[in-house]
C-alpha cells in the first residue's frame, strides 16, 4: 500500500465536536486527518493563534479548513511562510461581514491573501460569482457541492398533535421573516418563526405566528415535520443561505416554499420538490400555501419526490464522497468537474428547464 496521505484540518470549533465529517470519504483514499481547532472571537486573534498554534503545514499534503475567518487566517499563513502546501476550503461561505475595509490598497491585500486558496468548495453555485466578485478569486479554483445530512434519529414531540395547521421557517442567515409574516396571514393559516436571539423581527408580528428563540435542533425538526409548508424565504441572492432547513425538509416530508433563487436552485426544484415565490412577494407565498393545502395528491408527490432526491444526492456519503474527490483531485494535481455531471444530468432529467451546466 502506498504512504498514506496527511491532511490538516483547521476547524473553527473544538476538535472533540468538530471530528471530521470526511474521514470516512478520504480513509477510502488513503489519508489520515489531524484535526487542530483555531477559533476566536476576534479576527485578529484568530491570525495571531493560527501563527502561533497551528502545527508546520509543509508536514502535510494539503490543509483543510472552513470559516471565513479561519480561511482567511490559513491563507495569510501560507502567504507569510512561503508554504506550497494546497489549501483547500469546504464550505467557503459568507456568515458574517465581508472582509472589506473600502481603502482600495488594503482590499487588493486582502484579497491577494485569499487568491493563496488552492481550491475552494461551495454549496452553491451562486457563490462562485459571489467569491470571484468579491475576492477576484479564479473561479477555476472553485468546485459546487452540496451540503447534506442523514438525518439524526430524535424523540422531540414539541409540535406534534396541534389542532390547527401552521406553516413554519426557521433559521438565521438572511432570512425574510417579515415576508413570511404577511403571507401566512393572506393565507389564513398559523405561524411559527424560529430564529436566533440575535435577529431583529422589527416589525408587527400578527397574534396568529408564534415566535421562539435559540430552541433545540431536535425540536426544530418536530416543527417541520409536522407543519402544513416549511418556507424558507431569503431577502436576497447575495449570500449562501437555507440548505440545512431544505435538506432537512425533503427528508422529513414537508412540503417547502423558497425564494427563486439560484443560492436555493441547487437544492430545490421547483414544481417537482417544492415550490418557488419571487423573493418579497407575500401573494405569491400566501397562494403556495393554499395550493398545499388544497390539493393533497400533488402535495404527496411533490413531498415524495423530494425525499427520494435527498436520499440520493444529499445524504451524508454522496456529499462526502463528492467533496473527497475534489479534494484528491487538488491533492493529486488532476482535473476535477466544477459541478458533479452525474447530478447535473439527474436534474436535467427531473426538470430540463433546471438542468445545470458543468465545466471542467
Amino acid at each position: 500500500m502506498s504512504q498514506a496521505r496527511r491532511i490538516l484540518h483547521l476547524s473553527p470549533v473544538s476538535a472533540s465536536a468538530a471530528g471530521s465529517y470526511l474521514a470516512d470519504a478520504l480513509k477510502t483514499y488513503n489519508c489520515e486527518i489531524d484535526i487542530v481547532p483555531i477559533s476566536a472571537s476576534r479576527k485578529t486573534t484568530l491570525i495571531a493563534k493560527m501563527a502561533a498554534t497551528a502545527p508546520d503545514f509543509s508536514k502535510y499534503d494539503a490543509v483543510m479548513t472552513t470559516g471565513y475567518a479561519t480561511i482567511f487566517a490559513a491563507a495569510l499563513r501560507a502567504r507569510i511562510t512561503g508554504s506550497k502546501t494546497p489549501i483547500i476550503v469546504v464550505g467557503l461561505n459568507l456568515a458574517a461581514a465581508a472582509l472589506k475595509t473600502g481603502i482600495p490598497f488594503v482590499d487588493r491585500g486582502i484579497d491577494g491573501v485569499f487568491q493563496r486558496l488552492d481550491l475552494s468548495i461551495v454549496h452553491s453555485r451562486n457563490e462562485i460569482d459571489l467569491f470571484h466578485e468579491m475576492h477576484g478569486l479564479d473561479k477555476n479554483r472553485f468546485a459546487f457541492a452540496h451540503w447534506g445530512f442523514d438525518l439524526p434519529a430524535y424523540d422531540s414531540r414539541r409540535f406534534a398533535g396541534r389542532t390547527e395547521p401552521y406553516a413554519c421557517m426557521i433559521g438565521r442567515n438572511n432570512r425574510d421573516f417579515k415576508t413570511f409574516c404577511a403571507a401566512v396571514e393572506k393565507a389564513g393559516v398559523n405561524g411559527v418563526i424560529i430564529a436566533p436571539a440575535y435577529a431583529k423581527l422589527d416589525f408587527p408580528i400578527p397574534d396568529s405566528i408564534e415566535v421562539y428563540r435559540d430552541i433545540p435542533f431536535k425540536d426544530c425538526l418536530s416543527c417541520i415535520e409536522h407543519a402544513l409548508a416549511n418556507l424558507i424565504l431569503v431577502k436576497d441572492d447575495e449570500r449562501g443561505a437555507g440548505h440545512i432547513t431544505a435538506v432537512s425538509g425533503m427528508l422529513l416530508g414537508a412540503p417547502q416554499i423558497y425564494s427563486d433563487v439560484s443560492v436555493l436552485g441547487d437544492y430545490l426544484i421547483d414544481g417537482v420538490t417544492g415550490v418557488a415565490a419571487p423573493v418579497g412577494d407575500a401573494d405569491a407565498v400566501a397562494a403556495a400555501i393554499r395550493r398545499i393545502s388544497e390539493n393533497k395528491p400533488q402535495t404527496d408527490q411533490l413531498t415524495a419526490a423530494a425525499r427520494d432526491y435527498a436520499l440520493t444526492w444529499l445524504s451524508h456519503d454522496a456529499t462526502a464522497r463528492r467533496q473527497a474527490d475534489l479534494i484528491m483531485s487538488v491533492i493529486n494535481k488532476t482535473p476535477f468537474e466544477q459541478v458533479d455531471p452525474e447530478w447535473a444530468d439527474a436534474v436535467a432529467g427531473l426538470a430540463p428547464h433546471a438542468a445545470p451546466t458543468h465545466r471542467t
